[in-house]
Order: structure tokens, then sequence, then C-alpha cells
């Protein structure tokens, strides 16, 4: 894990109105902010000034299933063309309910939106896979 401490990797939880991004800090996760989009060109660009501001060197954007896992793939082509970042898929199928229920161990109120704690999720899955 002492390879990623000189990186600075993007986790995306992507979602049609909403995406979640987290950033690692050597080999920790945490929440960055949520991106509200209409057209997937914005969200990109976001995106892609998020990338350049925090100087990423890597992209783990979850894929799921089915049809979304489509939409995913589809977003992060488009995503890769705007940037020159490796982008890497990794699976973050229940995510969205393992975050829930970690942050109900909490004594704050939940989130109302919760997609940068599920994208910290992923990247931390992901640092801890790799």
């Amino acid at each position: 894990m002492t390879e990623f401490n000189n990186q600075k990797i993007l986790a995306i939880d992507f979602g049609t109105k909403r995406i979640g991004l987290a950033i690692s800090h050597g080999p920790l996760a945490q929440p960055l902010t949520i991106v509200h989009y209409q057209e997937e060109d914005q969200a990109v660009a976001k995106i892609a000034e998020v990338c350049f501001q925090q100087q990423i060197t890597k992209i783990i954007l979850g894929i799921s299933e089915k049809e979304t896992a489509v939409k995913t793939r589809r977003f992060g082509k488009k995503l890769q063309s705007k940037i020159s970042l490796p982008v890497i898929y990794f699976d973050e199928t229940l995510s969205s309910k393992e975050v829930e229920e970690r942050l109900k161990l909490r004594k704050k109120p939940l989130p109302k939106e919760i997609d940068d704690y599920a994208a910290a999720y992923i990247l931390e899955q992901w640092l801890e896979d790799n």
C-alpha cells in the first residue's frame, strides 16, 4: 500500500443526477464533494477541473451491474477522452447500502446525499485490494 502514498487518487460513485467524489490521502480515503449535473459534459468538465486542482494521478470509477454499468462505462470513456489519466473500473455493488449502515452508527443525523461517502468507500476498498 505504500506505493499509493505519493499518488492522489480520485474515486467516483457515478449516478445519472449526482456523482460522488472522494480523494486519497496516502492510504486513506476521504469524501470530497458531490457533483450535481443535468448534462454529462457538465460533470466531465467539473471532474476534470477537480483532477487538475487536486493533481490527481489516477481515477477509480465504481461500476455496478446491468444498465447502470453500461452508462458508467460510457461516462468513463467520455471522462478519459477529456483527461489523460488512467480510469480503472472497480466493483461498487452495494457500496451505498454499506455506507448507509456505517453512517447509522454515528450519533449524527444521516446526510441527505451520501454519494461522496460511497465514493470514499469504493476508494477504501480499492486501496485495500491493491
